[in-house]
């Protein structure tokens, strides 16, 4: 990290320069699948036994494929189908604490302004952080 990466380097996960930020950090990994957490009733989901407590089941919405940023939109596409699209700005994204992938959080465009929350698994997980050392 440059030093005027770190002058500007923001740790607020609210502010845009943060999503900005992590947003161009995952860009880089290749999808191996991405899962959405469905509460029972969504899209003919029955979460009558999911081994939980909750109402809620983790259903693959799709394999193979990528994030890109077009137009200020992040966008997740696999297998030539786009999954989802929030503005950069509006997203929030975590990063998992096994590494292997992000939680992402927003308004999807592509499904009508609702609401989503999905989960991003990497092919494989690069540990970049002592490249510059």
């Amino acid at each position: 990290m440059s030093i005027l990466q770190k002058l500007f380097h923001s740790k607020n996960p609210k502010s845009p320069l943060f999503r900005w930020e992590k947003a161009r950090d995952i860009v880089r990994y290749r999808i191996k699948y991405v899962t959405e957490k469905l509460v029972d009733g969504d899209a003919g989901v029955d979460c009558a036994y999911d081994g939980g407590m909750d109402n809620t089941q983790d259903v693959v919405i799709g394999h193979e494929g990528d994030m890109q940023i077009i137009d200020k939109d992040l966008v997740v596409v696999c297998a030539g189908e786009v999954l989802f699209r929030c503005p950069v700005v509006d997203l929030s994204i975590w990063t998992l604490m096994s590494g292997d992938g992000v939680v992402l959080t927003g308004r999807d465009k592509e499904h009508e302004d609702k609401m989503r929350t999905i989960t991003v698994y990497y092919i494989y997980y690069i540990d970049n952080r002592n490249i510059n050392k």
